[in-house]
């Protein structure tokens, strides 16, 4: 088994190459996660075309990116990359400030509800594959990091989002006109819990929650490892949103 690991954002990613369809993605991915401590997610991706399938069935945008690195050999282009649990296909590339990019068109919408454990109301965003709610940081501060996963636990089961394929809490804060995240994303099918060093599609929806709130369509997101992700929002004649573009540096690639 050809193992490449690709870190988007400082988010590091393991890429397994399927010759042939692995039956069992779960177990691959607790075997790869208890080698290699510092990887947060794995991808299969095939051989002869660009394709991608998390372990656990969920999308995850920094591995996409990942994908689209990894395809186009870290050099300047663009490319398509299917994800055929979620019956879609990604546009992605690379551009001249060798940001790996994509156009992300998986938006289902957002909604505005009362979180009890909060006590205040909060704005979950929807994507195929995977679902989000943006809370302020405030609520962590002085928290480990094993506190905080625990809490993000509370406030998803609280909004009853722990059914769906992944769910995370990100966690904002406002500074000089700065936007820093911290992200955690849960992934039911193989039960993992991580505060992530970065996390695309949390990105997407903090930049769902500014055009909704401050009217913004483009963002620079601070992510947990120190890097940044650029989102910007792009719309259909009606004015509803169509895609957004996040993009970022990709790092570094292993081949073990």
């Amino acid at each position: 088994m050809k193992l490449n690991i690709i870190i988007p954002t400082g988010n590091s990613t393991a890429l397994v190459i399927e010759d042939n369809t692995y039956t069992n993605r779960k177990k691959i991915n607790d075997k790869i996660l208890e080698k290699y401590s510092e990887i947060e997610q794995v991808g299969f991706i095939k051989r002869d075309k660009p394709e991608l399938i998390m372990a656990g069935g969920e999308f995850c945008v920094n591995a996409t990116r990942s994908a689209i690195n990894y395809y186009l050999n870290n050099k300047c282009g663009k490319t398509k990359i299917s994800i055929p649990n979620l019956n879609t296909n990604i546009i992605g590339g690379i551009d001249k400030k060798n940001y790996t990019w994509l156009y992300l068109n998986t938006f289902r919408g957002y909604r505005t509800v009362y979180c009890k454990l909060l006590k205040q109301n909060v704005i979950i965003v929807a994507f195929k594959g995977i679902i989000h709610v943006i809370v302020e940081e405030k609520y962590i501060y002085e928290k480990t990091t094993e506190q905080i996963k625990e809490f993000s636990l509370r406030i998803l089961k609280d909004l009853d989002l722990l059914k769906y394929k992944a769910s995370g809490v990100v966690f904002i804060k406002f500074s000089d006109k700065k936007i820093k995240i911290t992200p955690i994303v849960y992934v039911k099918k193989i039960n993992t819990l991580f505060l992530e060093t970065a996390c695309g599609s949390g990105s997407a929806a903090v930049a769902i929650y500014e055009y909704v709130v401050y009217n913004k369509i483009k963002c620079r997101i601070k992510q947990p490892s120190g890097m940044h992700l650029y989102t910007k929002l792009f719309f259909k004649k009606n004015h509803k949103i169509q895609k957004i573009k996040i993009s970022g540096k990709v790092h570094e690639i292993k081949n073990l």
